[in-house]
């Protein structure tokens, strides 16, 4: 069996790359988060945590927990909680982008 079968690059080879692409976001997103102020902070955590939690669940897939049964319902809670920092992460960017936009209106008047 070559390591370049279709059944090794689906199960294997793909989620290993995404395992990595999602690492090294989470690296990036834990920098920002360093370097940023509390408001973006708060934004750029939430996004981070969602990210981490898609690698914690790529790297279950690849270690070959997915034959579990409690793993697809695991997947599933994960993939509601994504959904949820998602959402918070950009209510909070959409409260930034408010704020500034209300600072530029009260500056031209």
């Amino acid at each position: 069996m070559s390591i370049f079968s279709p059944d090794n690059i689906v199960q294997i080879i793909l989620p290993f790359f995404s395992l990595i692409i999602a690492f090294v976001a989470l690296i990036l997103g834990l920098d920002v988060i360093w370097r940023v102020q509390k408001h973006l902070k708060t934004f750029m955590f939430l996004l981070t945590m969602t990210v981490l939690l898609l690698v914690m669940s790529e790297a279950g897939l690849i270690l070959g927990m997915d034959s579990n049964s409690y793993w697809h319902i695991t997947t599933e809670c994960v993939d509601i909680i994504v959904g949820i920092l998602y959402f918070f992460a950009f209510l909070q960017m959409y409260k930034i982008t408010r704020v500034l936009d209300n600072e530029n209106a009260n500056k031209q008047s």
